[in-house]
């Protein structure tokens, strides 16, 4: 587990580093390995990190690429980042440390936000383009790892609890509705919203981009339609097969 936090003007007013370090300071029990903030003029970055691949510091957040150009601040684990790697080194890419965040950045840079659908994992995560003055940021498919932001005219708050938007000065006013969805019918995913008014959760599968004159927030993930039955028989055969590994390997 690890957290981040994030802040970006819309108006080119410069990010306040003391409110990006208290929201940083929240959630120290997220990542109590390694803490960091990065800003550029109206853009804030930060990362409270529990350090689980490559422990050493140089695999520490915020993160940049070998150019400088990109950087990245996350949480969560990509399982299939040694494969992804490896893929990354076959077309050049360079490689600072053994960490997945390293990967996710790189695989950014390559494909784009079409990376999201080459990583198998969990995760949140957010990457600034300094040449581009472009934020993208996502959150996971099955949104197991979380990411709340606030958006009004000026600010683009995130992070991944909601005390840390609130210590930004936000308002806090109940969400009566959602109160009310959440006691009474013990609904609490159903839609965006919070337990706080103008605070919302960034859905499973969904993206973030911003710039000085864009904000969007689109899906990138859909289950398969595909309603094709597959064969029993290999479905039973498949289960055995794995039964006899797991207990092979006991």
């Amino acid at each position: 587990m690890c957290g981040i936090s994030g802040i970006f003007n819309f108006n080119q007013e410069p990010v306040d580093s003391n409110k990006l370090e208290k929201m940083n300071e929240l959630i120290y029990h997220r990542g109590p390995d390694g803490q960091g903030i990065f800003i550029d003029n109206n853009i804030g970055i930060g990362s409270n990190r529990l350090a689980i691949i490559d422990l050493r510091t140089i695999a520490d957040q915020p993160m940049y690429d070998f150019s400088a150009r990109y950087v990245i601040v996350y949480n969560g684990e990509i399982f299939n980042y040694l494969e992804l790697r490896d893929e990354l080194l076959k077309k050049g890419y360079k490689f600072n440390n053994n960490s997945d965040t390293e990967v996710i950045l790189n695989s950014y840079i390559e494909y784009g936000e079409d990376c999201l659908n080459k990583l198998n994992g969990m995760w949140a995560f957010a990457i600034w383009d300094k040449r581009d003055k472009k934020l993208f940021c996502s959150r996971d498919r099955y949104g197991i790892k979380p990411f709340y932001y606030h958006k009004d005219n000026n600010t683009l708050i995130f992070g991944s609890e909601i005390k840390q938007l609130l210590s930004c000065g936000i308002p806090k006013e109940p969400n009566d509705e959602i109160i009310y969805d959440y006691l009474v019918y013990n609904f609490i995913d159903h839609n965006e919203e919070c337990f706080f008014k103008n605070i919302y959760k960034l859905p499973a599968g969904y993206k973030i981009t911003a710039s000085a004159n864009e904000f969007t927030v689109k899906k990138w993930y859909n289950l398969s339609t595909d309603k094709t039955k597959a064969d029993s028989n290999k479905l039973i055969s498949d289960f055995k097969d794995c039964s006899m590994i797991l207990l092979s390997s006991v």
